[in-house]
């Protein structure tokens, strides 16, 4: 477009939203990924040339070696962090940054990222409050300008927190009206005041329909293996993989709307990094400990040794 021509890759900074994007000029290859890399994007230089693709599973992976480092952090905790795969030759691209492929060489820039440059000492009544209000009205109107694009669409329903609230915005805040709930229970069938049941009593309350879906058929081996190849070993693992591999099967709803736990904290004392980390669940090789007995010996040394 005229707009990138004249502005350049820096155009890519203005955009909002989830995205990936491959763009290809005369001389350089880029992949832009979106601020909170909601969508993956992959790479890997080999011996003919470079990779790139939004699906791991299109990189030759039979030429690749297994990384001890990507292996170790999907043991110890269910998925993979930072730029690791399971292999050492494929990298995941980072959110909020622009990879530049040029002359067989790649660099990174980081057009936007986070810090945290406060002390619990500058927070206030009033500063919390101001901040409450504000995440409140980011929300609200999220959730608005997201109404409109929806058809044909159903709420992934729990009683926590967040998809709770985002019912609620819903129903106060929008015209939609025609959404279908569900819920999930081990064999489709749900007890008094567990999670599904009070699920149901909200989808009641706000008038919309609700259905509690099995999430387990009682096959282990296969529920293992299909989140092995559906999660390509970078998800963590999903107990409800029954229920989404049914939904897909229906095709009924053009749009899922869902929870993403991101509501509650941990008030503690920061005694060390390492507390802190296994507090969030971001745990190290001495949680692999438990495998000593169930993997080569060699291997396990090799995790505890770095």
């Amino acid at each position: 477009s005229q707009e990138f021509d004249e502005k350049g890759i820096k155009i890519v900074e203005e955009l909002e939203g989830n995205f990936i994007l491959f763009l290809i000029t005369k001389t350089e290859f880029y992949i832009v990924t979106d601020k909170v890399n909601s969508k993956k994007a992959f790479y890997a230089q080999l011996d003919d040339g470079w990779y790139i693709s939004n699906n791991i599973n299109l990189i030759p992976k039979h030429r690749c070696t297994v990384s001890k480092e990507g292996l170790a952090c999907f043991l110890a905790n269910g998925v993979m962090f930072n730029t690791l795969t399971l292999y050492k030759e494929i990298v995941s691209a980072r959110g909020g940054s622009i990879y530049t492929f040029h002359n067989q060489q790649v660099s990174v820039r980081a057009y936007w990222e986070y810090v945290f440059d406060y002390t619990t000492e500058s927070f206030t009544a009033d500063s919390v409050l101001k901040l409450e209000k504000e995440l409140e009205k980011l929300l609200i109107e999220s959730i608005k300008e997201m109404a409109p694009t929806v058809s044909h669409a159903a709420v992934s329903l729990s009683a926590g927190y967040d998809i709770r609230g985002i019912l609620g915005i819903i129903k106060k805040y929008t015209n939609l009206s025609d959404l279908a709930c569900f819920s999930y229970a081990s064999s489709g069938n749900t007890k008094e005041h567990s999670d599904s049941f009070l699920a149901k009593k909200i989808a009641e309350a706000c008038s919309h329909t609700h259905e509690i879906m099995p999430f387990y058929n009682g096959d282990l081996v296969g529920h293992i293996l299909g989140n092995a190849k559906q999660g390509k070993v970078l998800t963590n693992f999903c107990d409800e993989l029954e229920t989404w591999n049914l939904l897909a099967k229906r095709n009924t709803y053009t749009d899922l709307i869902v929870g993403e736990e991101c509501f509650g904290y941990f008030n503690v004392p920061l005694e060390s990094k390492e507390k802190l980390f296994s507090l969030m669940a971001i745990n190290g090789a001495g949680s692999l400990r438990w495998l000593e007995d169930f993997i080569d010996p060699a291997l396990y040394y090799q995790f505890n040794a770095d």
